[in-house]
């Protein structure tokens, strides 16, 4: 749009042409100020957001490592109970499967500490990112339309000082001393 006005501006005479210029000119350091703004916010706020698949897939892995292992358990407490029932005299088997079903039990206890540890962990950066980068954007997104404010403000001002009566003048009288030949004055023509 500042380019548009520019072009429009540079039709126009007098003071009218420098405040349309002026104006346009301000329309394109606000369009390079949006520019800048929308590189900032990419830069600080979308490209650290995009570290986050890595991370949950981390998660969903370690999810996956605890759910073999919570049915290794299972299996493993399964075949405790079969032997039991089969074999409940047979002291070395029945020691074997105990010892193997607290090998899973420990097996599943870790895994799940692991994972609550890793859950907490990536909920607090998780907190503590995503409030940095909404700080951040609520901040950039201030600090533009303050200056922007400032902008269109001084602009404003301008605008309502600014006097055009100096240019009708010079263009009635610039018609006067120019009169339009007879067969082009629309009044003429209607006249007829």
């Amino acid at each position: 749009m500042g380019r548009l006005v520019k072009q429009f501006s540079e039709t126009e005479e007098g003071d009218f042409r420098y405040m349309l210029a002026d104006f346009a000119d301000m329309l394109i350091e606000k369009e390079a100020e949006r520019a800048e703004l929308i590189v900032r916010m990419q830069v600080m706020c979308q490209d650290p957001l995009k570290t986050y698949s890595v991370l949950c897939q981390k998660l969903k892995d370690e999810a996956k490592t605890r759910d073999s292992a919570v049915t290794k358990e299972a299996n493993k407490q399964h075949q405790l109970n079969r032997v039991m029932m089969k074999e409940g005299a047979n002291r070395p088997k029945l020691n074997q499967s105990q010892m193997e079903l607290a090998g899973a039990s420990h097996e599943v206890s870790q895994a799940t500490e692991t994972l609550a540890q890793s859950i907490q962990t990536f909920e607090e950066k998780k907190r503590d990112h995503l409030k940095s980068v909404l700080s951040e954007f609520l901040w950039s997104e201030i600090k533009y339309h303050g200056k922007m404010l400032e902008i269109l403000t001084m602009h404003h001002q301008k605008l309502g000082e600014t006097a055009f009566t100096d240019d009708v003048s010079r263009l009635v009288d610039k018609m006067k001393t120019h009169p339009a030949p007879p067969s082009l004055s629309p009044v003429r023509s209607l006249m007829r």
